[in-house]
């Protein structure tokens, strides 16, 4: 009896530290960079205007957003899960064709645990484990 209470403490002292470090440190996961090659004379008049040589997008799953010209910041948004999935949803439509759209919609409907996992996963990255994405303009 004694070894087993023994054992409970000690992993019931483990979880509440590891969930304390979550939300008191807030870790990142910052993922490699992303860069991207633009057309020539895509950013080129706000390149000028701005006399800068690179731009780049921070983004954060936990509602954060910096806009870096040559590694400055030049521009913040701060948004919410309502907010990205409007943003998801009007990527989805722009770039997905008609067919794509409902082979998904089938998916969803044939695995419904599937869906209700990727659900969780993304409030979990968006409120208790935050990741850095970085896409670089050049």
């Amino acid at each position: 009896m004694q070894r087993t209470s023994l054992a409970w403490i000690v992993v019931l002292a483990a979880i509440i530290i590891c969930v304390g470090y979550l939300f008191i440190a807030k870790p990142v996961i910052v993922l490699p960079t992303q860069t991207v090659k633009l057309p020539p004379d895509t950013l080129t008049a706000l390149q000028h205007q701005l006399n800068v040589n690179q731009f780049a997008v921070k983004a954060r799953t936990d509602g954060k957003a910096l806009i870096l010209a040559d590694g400055k910041e030049v521009g913040y948004i701060s948004y919410n899960l309502g907010q990205l999935k409007n943003a998801y949803e009007l990527a989805e439509k722009m770039s997905l064709t008609p067919n794509d759209t409902r082979v998904i919609r089938v998916i969803a409907n044939v695995f419904p645990q599937l869906t209700w996992n990727a659900v969780l996963t993304l409030v979990t990255v968006y409120s208790v484990l935050p990741i850095e994405v970085t896409v670089q303009f050049s």
